[in-house]
């Protein structure tokens, strides 16, 4: 039995992330039943969902499994990574997650997964055309934005904090340590909320010598305020170009004026 090496890679680079990460491959009886990229091609009986024409039985999926070491906000964080970098997709045919799937035969659509939907573990399958690629995944480690002066203690720290205020979905925030984040108004944006967040993290990097949690998310809580005021503002337009208050001309012009950074006129 042999792991495509371009999976191989990938469960490689997982390992080195999360120490101790359960990573399983070959599949089990209820996966030979059907065809799978679990199962090994050039094997007599095997039903493999790929095949590549250098006849050497190979499996070409991995299942990254949620634990201890490898946690679901981990993993919605590689997920998103992962099908983030086009030379990610690129060496991928598919990738299942927690109600979810994605596939390269529809373009990287994101389509609803009821049956089986793999809420205890990340489903990667690798591209039987990229079955020899060595190389290794850029996008599954975690963006720990180090600065020079920072020891790795401080570097680790500061990924911790960035998972937190870019990659929370759902639910009270909490720090590494399990603590919930209060008081805070958080929300994921858009891209451009999620810079702002990057570059201001970025650049405490240089700044804090210990990297104290509470500065960084009171600063980080400051700039969700100032957006929080642009969307307030933003409403107050559009309650007046709707009672009339404001010509249709007024109000593009207005908005473009506040969403470019503009004061009002």
């Amino acid at each position: 039995m042999a792991r495509a090496a371009n999976m191989q890679a990938l469960t490689n680079d997982v390992r080195r992330e999360w120490p101790g990460v359960v990573v399983y491959g070959i599949g089990d009886k209820a996966h030979q039943s059907r065809a799978s990229d679990h199962n090994e091609d050039d094997t007599p009986g095997s039903k493999a969902a790929q095949s590549d024409p250098d006849g050497r039985p190979e499996h070409r999926a991995i299942d990254i499994m949620i634990g201890p070491k490898f946690t679901k906000a981990d993993a919605d964080a590689l997920v998103k990574r992962v099908l983030a970098d086009p030379k990610a997709r690129g060496r991928l045919y598919g990738v299942i997650w927690h109600g979810s799937q994605w596939w390269r035969s529809t373009g990287w659509v994101r389509q609803a997964r009821t049956s089986d939907p793999h809420n205890d573990h990340v489903h990667f399958s690798g591209l039987a055309a990229d079955d020899e690629n060595t190389a290794s995944w850029p996008a599954v480690a975690v963006k720990t934005m180090e600065a020079p002066d920072m020891d790795a203690t401080q570097a680790r720290q500061l990924g911790e904090l960035h998972a937190i205020v870019t990659g929370w979905r759902g639910g009270m925030p909490k720090t590494p340590d399990g603590t919930s984040i209060e008081p805070v108004a958080w929300r994921i944006r858009d891209e451009a909320w999620q810079a702002k967040v990057t570059g201001l993290l970025t650049a405490l990097s240089g700044q804090i010598g210990g990297l104290d949690t509470a500065q960084v998310l009171a600063r980080v809580e400051a700039l969700a305020g100032e957006e929080r005021e642009r969307d307030a503002a933003l409403a107050e337009l559009v309650r007046k170009a709707q009672s009339g208050e404001l010509a249709a001309g007024q109000f593009v012009d207005e908005v473009a004026r506040r969403l470019s950074g503009q004061a009002s006129e």
